[in-house]
């Protein structure tokens, strides 16, 4: 059965043209077609689907990931593999890992830019060691920053790399944005909440704190004027608060003018 919906979606026939566009689109379609409660049960954040059973810091990973409800956008400091627990730990005790959880986030998200920006795979990056190279020996992104520095004879610098990685992930949001993500889009599914995996008061303040740490507005859920500035973006400010924050995202292309919110 699997291959030949595979075959289907591949081909887009019979059923395999609706699943061929995504759980979120094909809920959508079907909702369109009468069938309601498809969207209701479509977990997703930003047309990502989403699971339910995350702790508090995967969930505010999931909820700001620039690609959806994503696990490689950062999970490696939520991962509850004892191995990857005692690196957290230790860590943490070494100074290089902040104990609150919404710094915490954020750092994860750092290691996993990087890694894109090196065009690393991620597949196994569920432990300190494969996620960040030279974590055993240095701080975070001392290590990166002296292999960079002896392939290509620049001078990185655990600054600049810390710099560089806050660069892409903030034009990345900027993009978002100016296609129609709002803050209401950071949200995780209802359900979330409902299983009390973690209160919606909890979440929204864990959320207000990571725009306050990554310098986005709570409003428009933008990327600040002056933030973009300091990073080398001032021309991506004035494109974004020029004309960048009419649109209201609806699909998963990032396009459209309504949207079915998760907020609420």
């Amino acid at each position: 059965v699997i291959a030949e919906l595979v075959e289907l979606t591949a081909r887009r026939e019979g059923i395999g043209e609706l699943i061929a566009e995504g759980a979120y689109n094909m809920a959508r379609r079907l909702a369109k077609r009468g069938i309601k409660e498809a969207l209701k049960y479509c977990y997703h954040i930003k047309g990502v689907g989403c699971d339910l059973e995350l702790s508090e810091i995967g969930i505010l990973l999931h909820a700001t990931s620039t690609r959806g409800a994503d696990e490689l956008r950062g999970h490696v400091v939520a991962s509850v593999t004892p191995y990857n627990v005692e690196w957290n730990r230790r860590l943490e005790e070494r100074g290089d890992l902040p104990r609150d959880p919404v710094e915490k986030a954020i750092w994860g998200q750092r290691v996993f830019t990087l890694a894109d920006m090196l065009q690393r795979c991620k597949i196994g990056f569920h432990t300190w060691p494969a996620a960040h190279p030279l974590v055993y020996a240095h701080p975070l992104f001392h290590g990166p920053a002296l292999i960079l520095r002896a392939v290509t004879g620049e001078d990185f610098t655990r600054k600049s790399l810390i710099e560089a990685v806050d660069r892409v992930y903030s034009l990345e949001r900027s993009i978002l944005v100016r296609r129609g993500v709002k803050r209401k889009h950071d949200y995780p599914p209802r359900e979330v909440f409902r299983r009390s995996r973690i209160a919606k008061g909890t979440f929204e303040r864990m959320l207000k704190r990571y725009y306050e740490l990554r310098g986005w507005d709570w409003d428009s859920g933008a990327p600040k004027k002056e933030v973009l500035a300091e990073l080398g973006l001032r021309d991506v400010a004035e494109t974004l608060y020029e004309d960048g924050l009419k649109r209201d995202w609806s699909n998963t292309h990032l396009g459209g003018e309504s949207s079915e919110s998760t907020e609420t």
